[in-house]
């Protein structure tokens, strides 16, 4: 009877160790985790560093990890985060270390805690999943140190520093309003003036070129009279263009000069030279006094 009982104590036994085996998903040589922090009591202006470390057996391409976890804390807050990973070849065998660090700063007195750490990986190429788990780590940290106490007099250094401060604010700013009185004073060119530049800087630049300056002529007038009245210029044909300035309230002979000048230079800017020769220095006068 007593054998019995043993033997039945004994397969006992290797079952539960049997079971205790196949459920630690982290086994001797193939992966592990570690966690250090570099101190255990702190002042509050310091900084707390705290290194996690996965270890296993093979190379980088064996095991997949999910995004880089934030621990839980107390009395601390994570002000910065690294990972790196790396392969060494020891007696013949790959061994690959993969290392999380995080820098946390106190943002209270007494004792700070980082919460364990979860790490989810996927084993390749069988696809299993698994789950790594730090400990719980604790630092003492301190008051914060006590602000030198001010006196009741101020330097003079620091009077006379302030005096010119403030004259020199005063300055600044009147030297802004008078900068923008003038602004003011200066009339903003009308829509007629910047054309009448922009054909005289067309007359320089063209010379002789009876191409280029026709060409640039032709957009010198759309965007006068996208400017003028919003019509869209943009892809539309010239007849197009001309159909919506009849909608505008300009008077139609001012409308034939433009619808005339528009026709000349799209015919010259195709095939130039089949005008006379004189048609540049008249359209530039007639320019002129339309725009007068």
């Amino acid at each position: 009877m007593k054998h019995r009982n043993l033997n039945k104590l004994s397969i006992i036994y290797l079952v539960l160790a049997f079971i205790g085996v196949i459920s630690n998903p982290v086994l001797a040589g193939e992966i592990s985790l570690t966690g250090t922090v570099d101190r255990t009591e702190m002042a509050f202006e310091d900084r707390l560093n705290l290194e996690l470390q996965i270890r296993w057996q093979g190379v980088i391409t064996d095991y997949t990890f999910e995004i880089m976890p934030l621990p839980t804390t107390e009395n601390l807050k994570v002000v910065g985060t690294s990972s790196t990973i790396s392969s060494t070849l020891e007696d013949g065998v790959d061994y690959t270390t993969r290392s999380f660090k995080y820098s946390l700063q106190p943002t209270g007195s007494g004792i700070g805690a980082i919460e364990p750490v979860t790490f989810n990986y996927v084993s390749l190429p069988d696809s299993i999943p698994g789950q790594l788990t730090t400990q719980r780590f604790t630092v003492q940290i301190a008051k914060p140190a006590a602000r030198p106490q001010e006196t009741g007099t101020v330097p003079y250094i620091i009077i006379y520093v302030t005096i010119l401060v403030i004259i020199a604010a005063v300055v600044a700013v009147i030297i802004i309003i008078r900068k923008k009185r003038a602004a003011r004073a200066v009339p903003e060119p009308s829509l007629e003036d910047k054309f009448r530049d922009q054909m005289e800087t067309l007359k320089k630049e063209a010379g002789g070129d009876r191409q280029l300056f026709f060409t640039r002529f032709y957009r010198l007038i759309l965007l006068y009279l996208e400017s003028k009245f919003g019509i869209k210029t943009a892809g539309k044909t010239t007849a197009l263009i001309l159909a919506n300035l009849e909608k505008t309230d300009m008077p139609p002979e001012r409308q034939e000069k433009i619808a005339g000048w528009l026709k000349q230079a799209e015919q010259e800017k195709f095939a130039p030279g089949r005008g006379t020769p004189g048609d540049v220095m008249r359209i530039i006068t007639e320019v002129d006094d339309f725009l007068r």
